[in-house]
C-alpha cells in the first residue's frame, strides 16, 4: 500500500529553494514508508506544513513550551485514527521551517535537500511512535534514520556528531 501525502506550502521561501520541494517531500516520505517493513503493507495519510520560523515558533511555544523556532515538529494523530472504512489511517502532521532548515544545512555543511529529507524521515518516525528523549531510544531512532536515508543516497546526517 501507499503513503498518501498532502502538502501545504504557507511560506513563499519554500519556492526559492533550489529543489522541487513537493516532489522531495513525497519521494522522501514514500521511500521511508517503503523501508519500514512493518508499515508498508498498510495505507496511511500524512500532511506536511511547509512554513516559516515565525509560525514554527508559535507552534513550538504552544505545544512544547519552547518559545523559539525549530526545524521540524510532528503531531501524531490519536492511535488508530481511521479514514473511511478501508481507506487507511491518518498518521498525523509534520511542520517544517524553511529558514531554520536552510540555516542548519549551511551550518552543518549539508545540502538543503539532504537535510530536508532527513527531517521528513525524522518527523515520520515520530508519527510512528519513535522518540529520542532517552539515549537508548535515540540510538534506535537515529540508526533507523541512517538506514532509511542510505536507501535515498543521503549521507549519515549524524556523521558530524559520531
Amino acid at each position: 500500500m501507499m503513503l498518501q501525502v498532502a502538502i501545504s506550502i504557507e511560506d513563499d521561501s519554500w519556492q526559492d529553494l533550489a529543489t522541487n520541494v513537493t516532489s522531495l517531500c513525497e519521494s522522501s516520505l514514500t521511500k521511508a514508508w517503503q523501508s519500514l517493513d512493518d508499515q508498508s503493507g498498510s495505507e496511511a495519510w500524512v500532511s506536511i506544513l511547509l512554513t516559516n520560523d515565525q509560525q514554527m515558533q508559535s507552534l513550538n511555544s504552544q505545544y512544547r513550551n519552547k518559545d523559539k523556532p525549530t526545524n521540524v515538529l510532528s503531531f501524531p494523530s490519536p492511535e488508530n485514527t481511521a479514514m473511511s472504512e478501508g481507506e487507511g489511517h491518518v498518521l498525523g502532521d509534520i511542520a517544517l521551517s524553511a529558514q531554520t532548515i536552510v540555516r542548519e544545512a549551511a551550518e552543518q555543511s549539508k545540502t538543503v535537500p539532504d537535510h530536508l529529507a532527513h527531517l521528513l524521515v525524522h518527523g515520520l518516525l515520530h508519527l510512528l511512535g519513535y522518540d529520542h528523549e532517552v539515549d537508548d531510544e535515540a540510538a534506535v531512532m537515529e540508526q533507523l534514520e541512517i538506514d532509511i536515508l542510505a536507501t535515498m543516497d543521503v549521507p549519515n546526517p549524524y556523521g558530524h556528531i559520531l
